[in-house]
């Protein structure tokens, strides 16, 4: 019985090493060596050492087009820099601490936007750089032309001061001999549009010596006309409507009166002195308002008191505060007893906050901008479609005491705990935006 079982087993295992083998036979192993064709074998090196040379012919050409590319821009660097002089402007006597980049640049892109196809997406200026003493600036233009365009914003008045505009240190007369006018240095659709504006300039030959109307370029932008509408500024402030002449008619009084003055115009600036003259005897009986007169070291700290005092009430008088001329203060000071200059005139217009908290209401707008004349029915709060405060609203100044140039320096101030950013706007934008779908409130 055990050697029957014994040739089973042998039989069992002769016929699994005889399957293994036939499995082995059909396919090759890891032991088994393939069949080489020395023609194939050929076939394959060859085309091997092919693509060997075409990628090294592919690196070279790409070393080459990096090496020219380099070259160009190494070439063009001076060609680019000069040009960009060709396309700056200097911008001097500016008012420090009032005066920002955005007003600059809203002030030129105002003047300039009907000179470009699409102001909006391509404003003419693209870039303002403010002097760290913010007494000067310098402001570039995408195109030479509209540089030139620019020269005509010279004496206008900003911010109580007449700016002056003019070439800066650099710049290249296109008539000297040899000289080849760049369209501009800019990529994309701003050097298109440059090189559009080569030609489009040139049929309005002559226009860059012509005077430009400063009406015609303002109602290009409200904003223009609301900036340059106020009378110049001087180092000498006026305050009307502050006291009545009967309050006045002593010495001592009006030395009282002087020191008060004194003390609340210093918060704005260094006071040199205050003049009230002794009213006459028929502006008592008439009851009319005193005359006083402030004058500061620096025209920055008149202009700051003028912003301040205009339209706030002491005493239940609400005061007019305007500038005049150096000689009317010394004639008042030497006893005249002078007319009072015009009010000066309300400067309305809106503005577009953003950047405020989601959870500022109108009242705390109307605190923000305290002093400048914006009432609550102006404040216009932009809503998104899910119903909520989108961080933007659009304020309207007008009336007897709106300040919009005032306004415009709480730019980049903080409500709460944010910065809030301040642009030049109009109503017909808040059309737009309303016909858009936006929401406000």
């Amino acid at each position: 019985m055990g050697d029957y079982i014994d040739r089973d087993d042998r039989r069992d295992r002769d016929d699994r090493r005889s399957s293994r083998d036939r499995d082995r036979e059909r396919t090759p192993g890891a032991s088994a060596t393939p069949a080489t064709d020395p023609a194939a074998a050929a076939a394959q090196q060859q085309q091997q050492a092919q693509q060997a040379v075409m990628f090294q012919q592919q690196q070279l050409l790409a070393q080459q087009w990096l090496m020219s590319q380099q070259q160009q821009a190494a070439a063009a660097a001076p060609a680019a820099a000069m040009n960009k002089k060709q396309r700056e402007l200097y911008v001097g006597n500016l008012t420090v601490g009032l005066v920002t980049p955005l007003m600059l640049k809203e002030l030129f892109n105002g003047a300039l936007a009907p000179l470009v196809p699409d102001s909006a997406t391509n404003p003419p200026c693209i870039n303002v750089g403010l002097d760290s003493t913010m007494k000067f600036a310098f402001v570039e233009f995408r195109t030479e032309e509209l540089a030139t365009m620019g020269l005509h914003l010279d004496k206008v008045e900003l911010c109580g001061r007449n700016i002056n505009v003019g070439r800066p240190r650099g710049y290249i007369d296109p008539n000297t001999p040899g000289y080849v006018a760049g369209a501009s240095d800019l990529p994309g659709p701003a050097g298109m549009m440059a090189g559009g504006m080569v030609g489009g300039m040139a049929g309005m030959a002559g226009m860059a010596g012509a005077a430009v109307n400063p009406a015609l370029m303002a109602a290009a932008n409200p904003l223009l006309a609301t900036l340059t509408s106020a009378a110049p500024a001087s180092t000498c402030v006026y305050l009307g409507n502050l006291i009545k002449c009967n309050e006045l008619v002593e010495a001592s009084e009006r030395e009282e009166v002087a020191e008060e003055v004194k003390e609340e115009c210093s918060k704005r600036g260094e006071v040199l002195s205050i003049c009230i003259p002794e009213p006459p005897p028929d502006s008592v009986a008439k009851e009319e308002s005193g005359r006083v007169y402030v004058k500061f070291r620096e025209q920055a700290g008149a202009i700051a008191a003028q912003r301040a005092l205009n339209g706030r009430t002491f005493g239940g008088n609400k005061v007019v505060a305007s500038f005049i001329p150096e000689n009317d203060y010394d004639m008042a000071d030497a006893g005249a007893w002078l007319d009072p200059p015009p009010a000066p005139a309300p400067a309305e217009g809106v503005i577009k906050m953003r950047g405020l908290p989601f959870t500022a209401g109108k009242q705390d707008i109307v605190l923000f901008f305290q002093g400048f004349g914006l009432e609550e029915q102006g404040v216009n709060i932009v809503y998104g479609r899910d119903g909520r405060p989108s961080g933007e609203c659009y304020c309207v100044f007008e009336g007897e005491g709106a300040d919009i140039r005032g306004a415009l320096t709480k730019h980049r101030q903080t409500m709460g705990t944010r910065y809030v950013e301040l642009f030049p706007s109009s109503k017909q934008e808040m059309d737009q935006a309303r016909a858009t779908g936006v929401m406000m409130m």
